[in-house]
């Protein structure tokens, strides 16, 4: 392949990962763990935010950041918080490949950009307004600074590896394990050599990198015990959340295709070990490393599988550089299948991914749990279950956005919502019960104040009022990422009462609705404005 065919191909594929990250991403809502961060930063100044891990955690550098934002009298939308994550995802797009044509070649690179396109992972945590983007940047930066400053020590390689591991901790707790890794192959490495010099300089960097941890965790000392003492041991990893955990991270649907993706992983781990020894078992105990980690601390929520991918997640890349190795570096036979056999094998994991999925790319809920868990079927519902509003709309283009009310940001709360989206295909705006995301200081665009002034002055063009949302949400199997089944318990009468209440209000102000069932009532907000 000529450098003018590899340069166009590397650019389609980087086009490809970037439009993957910013498909229909305005139209996005916020919420779940979104909300974490926008909640804490409403709510602390930047000098409690700095010092306070909680339970229901948020990253305290990129919450800081957006306080100083609206301290400054920036309002913040919902892009601005997704910013970081999104910038961070189209990074590694550009770093991680770069990083492996140096090192390995460029076979492997361009192997490499695909996977980390088209890794569903990747992709939606790019898109989610949470740190675990930012983290496997910083990790990778990290490991890589430390496979430099191994090769070839210095004090630059050494600086870059301590600081950015700190700050990939700093980010995410979870990110210290994988970050602390390298130094299960340093050490042994060393002592197997009998080499006491390079012991010493390991053991000087390790140093180095607790001091650099410990900047961040002194000072938030007091809170931090607390949520470990909580968060620790509680956590237990079924066989079944394994297996599913591999289809997430190998990114298919399908476990056929999951496991053909971990046979290359494997090949190509073994064909690393002979290409690059060192490199191998470096990438080795930072996998490994980090499983073993994880498992043993064991905190809150990591038997759930999508929560233990996420843990995960920032030791993916190096998984995807096995793989990348095993069909992108030149083969002893059969060169010429070999470009065909990797565009094959990135195509049947795009084809058995969620990307593609007509459902998910026009979706206003695409980082919703049920999205995330792509290896399982979502919940459906019968056609006749759907109010006849919905169908009316259906893909209508002269329709509008849809307001909907009453809305709590808990995926597992509001299920229903997506659903009708998929009938309808209008976009979604959401007018929350609680006052909190109308504050002023915000601008987000997808989420109206839930009262009938905010109502008008949404982007909408319909106001769908639902009467008892919680038996529309009773209607649906179980959310299987991380059942929580008082969910509709604690919400049920706030999500009843609160339907109740702005019917009889809209009633009074605006007259009778122009749609009314026994699951829902909807104004056209277009006629109401011009009366």
């Amino acid at each position: 392949m000529t450098k003018t065919w590899r340069a166009f191909a590397a650019a389609a594929l980087i086009s490809l990962g970037f439009l993957f990250r910013f498909w229909n991403l305005a139209a996005q809502i916020l919420g779940d763990d979104e909300i974490h961060t926008v909640r804490a930063a409403l709510r602390r100044p930047v000098s409690e935010i700095l010092v306070t891990y909680q339970l229901v955690d948020y990253c305290i550098p990129l919450t800081a950041l957006f306080r100083l934002c609206l301290d400054a009298g920036l309002r913040l939308s919902e892009m601005a918080f997704r910013l970081p994550a999104l910038l961070a995802g189209a990074l590694l797009l550009l770093v991680v490949p770069g990083w492996t044509a140096r090192r390995i070649g460029w076979g492997p690179a361009m192997v490499l950009t695909g996977l980390l396109a088209i890794s569903p992972g990747l992709v939606f945590y790019s898109r989610i307004a949470r740190p675990y983007a930012l983290v496997v940047l910083l990790g990778f930066g990290a490991v890589a600074a430390f496979d430099a400053w191994w090769r070839r020590p210095s004090w630059r390689w050494g600086i870059t590896y301590a600081s950015l591991a700190a700050l990939a901790a700093w980010f995410h707790l979870g990110a210290a394990t994988m970050v602390v890794s390298p130094f299960l192959f340093a050490g042994t490495a060393s002592l197997v050599r009998r080499d006491r010099r390079r012991f010493f300089a390991v053991t000087g960097l390790a140093a180095a990198t607790a001091l650099g941890f410990l900047a961040f965790l002194v000072p938030a000392r007091e809170s931090l015990q607390k949520v470990v003492l909580e968060k620790s041991g509680r956590a237990a990893v079924s066989p079944a959340a394994v297996l599913d955990v591999l289809q997430l991270l190998a990114g298919s649907g399908r476990p056929a295709v999951a496991l053909l993706a971990w046979a290359a992983a494997a090949a190509g781990f073994v064909r690393l070990l002979r290409l690059d020894r060192n490199l191998a078992l470096l990438t080795a105990s930072v996998v490994c490393g980090h499983l073993a980690g994880l498992l043993i601390l064991a905190p809150t929520g990591l038997g759930a599988a999508l929560i233990f991918h996420r843990y995960l997640l920032v030791a993916l890349p190096w998984v995807l550089l096995w793989m990348a190795v095993a069909l992108g570096h030149p083969w002893p036979m059969g060169r010429r299948a070999q470009p065909a056999a990797a565009v094959l094998f990135l195509a049947l994991l795009l084809g058995t991914g969620p990307l593609l999925s007509a459902r998910l790319l026009h979706s206003s809920f695409a980082q919703h749990n049920d999205y995330l868990r792509f290896y399982a079927s979502p919940p459906a519902l019968q056609r006749q279950q759907i109010p006849r509003f919905y169908r009316r709309l259906a893909w209508s283009p002269e329709a509008g956005p849809v307001v909907e009310y009453p809305w709590i940001p808990v995926w597992r709360a509001n299920r229903s919502f997506y659903l009708y989206q998929e009938t309808h295909g209008q976009e979604v705006v959401v007018a929350p019960v609680r006052p909190l995301l109308a504050d002023r200081r915000l601008a987000f665009r997808n989420v109206a104040p839930g009262t009938p002034e905010g109502f008008l002055a949404s982007r909408a063009r319909y106001l769908v009022i639902h009467r008892h949302l919680g038996m529309e949400e009773e209607r649906l199997a179980k959310a299987g990422s991380h059942p929580q089944p008082q969910v509709l318990v604690n919400f049920g009468d706030l999500l009843l009462n609160a339907g109740r209440s702005m019917i009889g209000r809209l009633r009074r102000t605006w007259g009778p609705p122009d749609y009314s069932d026994r699951w829902i009532v909807v104004w056209d907000l277009k006629r109401v404005r011009r009366k």
